[in-house]
């Protein structure tokens, strides 16, 4: 199984990705699974978190493990989607017993992002 380094990011998830798909980010353009309806593969560019290309794996694709090795390959990072208000919930039992609410939403994400927003992961 490769190991990726795993990133946070509050950015919106491809409409299109399927919520058990795996989504990759890089600084160049990456492989995905291909589309049913076509020979696209599923990748496409957005807001830069690591990069400005993207890539989506259906983990259940026979082609899974070949596009994963070739996107770490690639130096692509995976994405863990998170929401404010997982990031609050974080901050409620990360900051007790100082109240939450003595810190400014900057301050709680910024502290969220230091602590949680990058690990090392094996996926695959």
């Amino acid at each position: 199984m490769p190991k990726f380094t795993e990133i946070a990011t509050t950015t919106e998830r491809h409409p299109n990705a399927p919520p058990a798909w795996w989504v990759l980010n890089a600084p160049r353009p990456l492989y995905g699974t291909i589309h049913v309806s076509g020979n696209d593969a599923f990748t496409w560019t957005g807001p830069f978190v690591e990069g400005i290309h993207y890539a989506a794996i259906d983990p259940t694709d026979p082609e899974a493990s070949r596009w994963l090795e070739e996107n770490r390959r690639l130096g692509a990072v995976l994405l863990r989607y998170v929401t404010e208000d997982e990031i609050a919930e974080w901050a409620g039992g990360y900051c007790h017993p100082v109240p939450v609410e003595e810190f400014t939403e900057a301050d709680l994400r910024q502290a969220f992002f230091a602590l949680c927003g990058r690990r090392e992961v094996e996926i695959g």
